[in-house]
């Protein structure tokens, strides 16, 4: 009869433990966006566009971290090129283009603390990359609207030692969400429906 009443609480603290290893493992990352529309020009179904001057590259080394058989810059612009038609825009010569699209990588190193009773590791350096797509109006190349998507894309290294860190490199490559960041971008456009 003892058994029969504490088997509620038997299940009721295995579930909770679950979820609570599940919400550990899966961490607090995720993709980040902030998008702004810097003029008052709409977007429509029916535009079409082009690569700005075939994609400028005007960030830094954009593939620090990535496996050489991966290219970032192919990933980024066949994503963009695959949403943005699913938008209804179509791919045109840069003169016949309704807008011009451009787009960069950047990465920062930034350091997280972490609680030493509650983690393996007290601190971990992780790498931040972000992807910004800027779409402009090609006559006077004015920015219409912007959306950068950030996400932790690699841990650079793990300390342990509370009074004196001691870092050791973790030896991974960069794993960009190029999908989720582009379709996570994307949904912030605001486009306006056909009549």
């Amino acid at each position: 009869m003892q058994v029969r009443d504490e088997l509620p609480h038997l299940v009721f603290g295995i579930t909770a433990s679950m979820v609570i290893v599940l919400l550990m493992a899966t961490g607090c990352s995720g993709v980040s966006v902030t998008s702004a529309s810097l003029s008052k020009r709409t977007f429509l179904p029916t535009d079409t566009y082009a690569w700005l001057a075939d994609h400028e590259v005007t960030s830094g080394d954009t593939t620090a971290g990535v496996p050489p058989e991966t290219s970032l810059d192919r990933r980024v612009r066949r994503a963009l090129e695959d949403h943005i038609e699913t938008l209804g825009w179509r791919k045109v010569l840069p003169e016949r283009a309704t807008w011009l699209v451009s787009y960069k990588t950047s990465t920062e190193i930034r350091t997280r603390e972490n609680d030493p009773y509650y983690s393996m590791y007290t601190a971990q350096k992780l790498e931040q990359g972000s992807l910004t797509v800027t779409i402009l109006g090609p006559q006077d190349l004015t920015p219409a609207w912007q959306g950068t998507a950030t996400d932790d894309v690699r841990y650079v290294a793990r300390a342990v030692g509370v009074f004196g860190k001691h870092w050791a490199p973790t030896g991974r490559h960069a794993e960009w969400p190029v999908e989720e960041m582009v379709e996570s971008l994307l949904t912030q456009l605001p486009l306006e429906a056909t009549p």
